[in-house]
């Protein structure tokens, strides 16, 4: 078995909830990973996750929102996804009231 480093953007609050709370045992021992070294496993952003990445040649992977990923895996062949959704959260856009959309 492969040792891959994840990583997640520091702010990510609701990345972190997703696995905090998750009745799924290997989710929760993620956050506690990854919560043990929060320097060792955190990034800045999703730019430097995803350089991060790039760079490592396998060494890690970066944990970011599905359309997030499609948009770099699109821009970038030595990128891409695996694995199902982690979980299901329906966006919405706001507009100004009386827009006539």
């Amino acid at each position: 078995m492969k040792l891959v480093r994840i990583r997640i953007i520091r702010s990510s609050y609701n990345s972190i909830i997703v696995f905090q709370t998750s009745s799924i045992p290997t989710y929760q021992r993620m956050a506690n990973f990854m919560n043990s070294d929060i320097n060792a496993h955190y990034v800045q952003s999703t730019t430097h996750g995803v350089e991060k990445v790039r760079e490592s040649k396998g060494k890690y992977a970066f944990l970011m929102e599905s359309a997030v990923a499609e948009y770099f895996t699109s821009r970038h062949c030595d990128l891409a996804t695996v694995g199902g959704l982690l979980n299901s959260k329906g966006y919405g856009i706001a507009l100004p009231s009386g827009n006539k959309y």
